[in-house]
């Protein structure tokens, strides 16, 4: 079993009382969980977040693994509409996935019957097609955009 709640502003919540007899049924330790997450993010100054945790029982020992996350923005006060803000505007654009995509659209109008030779042998392993020259690196493609970046 697990728990998770958004908290807009945690620096104006006292508490999450009204949300522990709910966890509470799904293990009782859950609300101290939840108060210290919420502890955890006032500390660190967020302005929202999204607090996660849960506790698996270790079979054959009278024992349990105890896991909380705290996940959220300094500045923005409603994480909801700042992650949905950040999936809108997609990857950096110098990223590995930023980079993945473009190099996806330029393969969409170019197709290319790749043949793929390696270039760094190094892991990661960079491969380059001999055709069209876009390269490959644990799953993702990218062309040589002058900059250096060799895919890893």
């Amino acid at each position: 079993m697990a728990w998770s709640i958004t908290v807009n502003r945690p620096h104006e919540v006292v508490s999450l009382a009204r949300f522990h007899e709910e966890f509470a049924k799904l293990n009782p330790m859950y609300p101290v969980d939840m108060e210290l997450a919420l502890h955890v993010a006032q500390a660190l100054y967020l302005g929202s977040a999204t607090l996660a945790g849960g506790r698996t029982p270790i079979p054959g020992v009278d024992d349990e693994v105890v896991m909380i996350s705290i996940t959220g923005t300094v500045k923005s006060e409603d994480f909801l509409d700042a992650m949905q803000a950040a999936i809108r505007q997609g990857p950096d654009p110098y990223s590995r996935v930023g980079r993945h995509h473009r190099a996806l659209i330029q393969l969409e109008m170019t197709p290319c019957t790749h043949e793929f030779r390696t270039i760094i042998s190094v892991p990661p392993v960079v491969r380059q097609c001999v055709n069209c020259e876009v390269r490959e690196s644990e799953g993702l493609f990218f062309f040589d955009e002058g900059d250096g970046y060799d895919g890893r």
